[in-house]
């Protein structure tokens, strides 16, 4: 059994893997208001994406109730790999594509309006051979534009090797990655947020206060900008 607690979130999971199940608790302000927190974003957001996925295991996903103590949620377990957001993995094509292809055949591309996970990362994906799944629902809301969750995934694999070596540069061919793949998947859409994607999020998604597009610096959202209008024309 894993067990590992984020004292900053004051959220905790523990592993059991041989029954196969993830346990998330939430403490503090979590316990009283319920129907209006991350607890019940990842419950709604896990049952979105379970019963997309038919994943038989749905009918165990729960949130159990610890009086005065803490809630927690019961999710099933997916064995994987979990990649390093921090590292540059925009050379990492096949796996990149391998998820773009599962969101597409998850989410409705026939509606504009979709679920949208809010925190898409490489930290919430988990890959294993030709399989993907998309943890960590607690950002979760019903109905934003389709291929936004995208949008912010993309921004985020140029935009967090670069906070977390504090350089205000694009890495080396981290450029020319992006824009292969931002092409690839949006090549054939107009949506809104492609004109200004950096403004957009910003904009219109409830984004923590220290969240990665927040904390761009003025040089290296320029370099941004400048490659997304390259690559808009």
């Amino acid at each position: 059994m894993n067990f590992d607690f984020n004292f900053t979130k004051k959220t905790g999971i523990y592993i059991d893997e041989e029954e196969k199940f993830i346990f998330k608790f939430y403490l503090n302000s979590e316990k009283k208001n319920i129907k209006n927190s991350r607890l019940m974003n990842e419950y709604q957001g896990n049952n979105w994406y379970l019963s997309r996925i038919r994943n038989k295991r749905i009918r165990y996903l729960q949130i159990i109730k610890k009086p005065k103590k803490f809630n927690l949620i019961k999710m099933p377990y997916f064995r994987g790999v979990k990649y390093k957001f921090w590292n540059n993995f925009l050379d990492n094509k096949k796996e990149i594509f391998l998820f773009l292809n599962h969101y597409k055949k998850i989410w409705p591309e026939n509606n504009n309006i979709v679920p949208y996970h809010g925190d898409l990362t490489l930290s919430n994906i988990i890959f294993n051979e030709s399989k993907v799944r998309i943890i960590d629902w607690e950002n979760f809301e019903k109905d934003k534009l389709w291929g936004l969750d995208i949008c912010y995934f993309i921004l985020s694999l140029i935009v967090l090797p670069c906070i977390s070596k504090k350089t205000n540069k694009l890495l080396k061919n981290s450029g020319d990655n992006f824009i292969f793949i931002w092409k690839s998947f949006f090549k054939n859409y107009d949506f809104e947020y492609l004109n200004d994607p950096l403004y957009y999020l910003k904009k219109n998604t409830n984004l923590q206060k220290n969240n990665f597009l927040n904390l761009i610096s003025k040089n290296l959202k320029k370099e941004i900008n400048f490659i997304l209008n390259e690559t808009n024309k």
